[in-house]
């Protein structure tokens, strides 16, 4: 039996799951950019990756 074409498949088995994921990519990405400063500092980072760093640190 075919799939309905606009049935939606879960990734998550559970909530903990999503908001685990969701952690993690953050922690990922704020790595990134800390990585990303080097030795000279915030001044290594774009302005873009400054303001994202900052929206990142507040979640």
């Amino acid at each position: 039996m075919k799939k309905p074409f606009l049935a939606k498949e879960e990734k998550y088995q559970s909530i903990d799951d999503r908001y685990n994921e969701e952690r993690r990519n953050r922690e990922l990405e704020i790595d990134s950019l800390l990585s990303k400063m080097g030795k000279n500092g915030i001044q290594d980072l774009s302005e873009k990756d400054r303001k994202r760093l900052e929206e990142l640190s507040k979640k």
